[in-house]
């Protein structure tokens, strides 16, 4: 069997901004996800996943913060 492609993961700390930039290049994202943080749709065969990335609080989380020492 031959190894194919299946799914891709996008990590997001602005998920609405994220949906929009891939709209614009003729994916079809959810119109609208409301205030859940993952959302998926499928693209010529291949699952697109969004997730959006947030701290315990909620909050968009900084995925570029040097980690707690």
């Amino acid at each position: 069997m031959t190894p194919r492609l299946d799914a891709l993961g996008i990590a997001t700390t602005n998920l609405p901004a994220s949906l929009t930039f891939y709209r614009c290049l003729c994916l079809e994202p959810p119109a609208d996800p409301g205030t859940a943080p993952h959302t998926e749709a499928a693209a010529g065969g291949l699952r697109m996943m969004w997730e959006a990335v947030l701290d315990p609080d909620g909050n968009p989380a900084d995925l570029f913060a040097p980690p707690d020492a």
